[in-house]
Parts: C-alpha cells; structure tokens; sequence
C-alpha cells in the first residue's frame, strides 16, 4: 500500500518529456509511476507494485534511453537490484535480484552507456 506522504523517493529522467518516480509504501515494498509525454503511467492516480520489501528510499540511475537501474536495501541489509530495459522489467515486474553483500542505504550512478 501507498503511503500518501511518502519521503522516501527517488526520481530520475532518461529523456525528453520521461520523468520515473519510486517510492517505499507504507508496506515497505517500492512503488514505479512515470511520466510519459503528457500522461501518468499506470494512471493519475495508480501507482504499479514492484514488489522487494526495503528499508529507506530506492536508489535509480539511468545509462540510457528506455534504462533504468534501481537498488535498494532489504531489512536483512542485503542489497538487491531490479532493471526496467526496453519496456520490461528484468529480472521481471516483482522479483528482484540479490546483489549480495550487507550495506547501508545504497546509491547508484552512471557514468555512460552499458556502465552503472
């Protein structure tokens, strides 16, 4: 579930008129929604569930047109990652992989095409 007054966001943009948020729910999964082109996606209103209970706020970068990479940290502080590459999500809408390791909150940039 959504919380309406979500501090925990993150917001990136990887072209013209594209603008992708993502939050933490009060259920501590993270929420996508996007603006694409005049219009919200899902809708107005919806946000779309990507599953991954976290701690904190997301962490998302892009290398690219149509690329994202988001990180973020479970209550175990495993860190795990998720990829929305050429209109799917990878490795799919609420599975997340486990990139290992214990941390504190991640962060994640790019610095060109192909590297995060």
């Amino acid at each position: 579930m959504l919380n309406t007054s979500v501090t925990d966001i993150a917001a990136i943009s990887w072209g013209p008129y594209r603008l992708d948020l993502f939050v933490r729910g009060i259920d501590g999964g993270v929420f996508h929604k996007a603006w694409d082109n005049g219009r919200w996606h899902p809708s107005q209103t919806g946000w779309e569930a990507l599953g991954c209970e976290i701690v904190g706020a997301p962490a998302v970068a892009s290398w690219g047109p149509n690329r994202l990479d988001i990180v973020a940290l479970a209550p175990d502080a495993r860190v795990f990652h998720k990829a929305w590459d050429n209109g799917r999500w990878h490795p799919s809408q609420t599975n997340w992989e486990s990139i290992g390791g214990t941390a504190g909150l991640p962060s994640i940039a790019s610095w060109g095409p192909n590297r995060i």
